[in-house]
């Protein structure tokens, strides 16, 4: 014959508590964009300033 199942309670889970996301800093890229930026328009600058003078 078979045997009734034994009933077995359920032992919960401990609850995990999710980690907040850290938030990268953008502080560095931001002013290395701004850096970039502001050589690209010294060297234009630089550049057209220069062709003006040579056909003048």
């Amino acid at each position: 014959m078979l045997k009734p199942a034994e009933e077995t309670t359920p032992t919960p889970e401990p609850e995990t508590k999710p980690e907040p996301e850290k938030n990268p800093n953008v502080l560095p890229t931001i002013l290395t964009i701004l850096l970039f930026a502001g050589g690209g328009g010294f060297f234009a600058f630089k550049k057209h300033k220069g062709k003006k003078a040579e056909t003048a």
